[in-house]
């Protein structure tokens, strides 16, 4: 049993924790705070320039998911900062994470939507291709696109 919602400010703290966490611990990804500080102003980072960020809650309300999108210029988007907790994989979770993002960019007419990852998020890539994401170079993203230096594949849908 989990909700999906809009983040709030009081989910920061919480979500920092649940991400380092599963980038640390789990893929061993040499990755601080320092080098993800919107993760610190989500809503200055996200939602003030027209994007959103939302987080799946188990029913103890504990975050159990993360998915950010920033806008970008030219009517495109990034999907930045999208997160299962591992006893939560396979649940649809990350699924119903994404239709947000999906009903989100159909909202808010966006036509591309752009992704960074890392080769060691392997079940990650393989999900984004079943969501329809193609992969392409690093040159044919967006030049507003906010690379992380771990990112090594990146990824691109436009609207169906």
């Amino acid at each position: 049993m989990y909700e999906i919602r809009e983040f709030k400010n009081s989910d920061t703290e919480s979500i920092i924790e649940f991400i380092i966490k599963i980038q640390r611990n789990e893929y061993n990804i040499n990755i601080s705070l320092d080098d993800q500080t919107d993760l610190l102003k989500i809503e200055e980072s996200y939602i003030n320039d027209g994007g959103n960020f939302w987080v799946a809650q188990n029913q103890f309300g504990a975050i159990i998911g993360t998915l950010g999108v920033q806008r970008l210029s030219k009517n495109r988007a990034a999907l930045k900062k999208m997160f299962v907790h591992s006893a939560y994989r396979n649940k649809k979770i990350g699924k119903s994470l994404i239709n947000y993002l999906f009903q989100y960019c159909e909202d808010n007419k966006i036509n591309e939507i752009y992704l960074g990852t890392t080769d060691k998020f392997k079940e990650a890539q393989i999900f984004y291709k079943k969501s329809g994401f193609k992969e392409i170079s690093i040159n044919e993203l967006p030049k507003d696109f906010p690379t992380l230096e771990v990112d090594n594949h990146f990824y691109k849908k436009n609207k169906s």
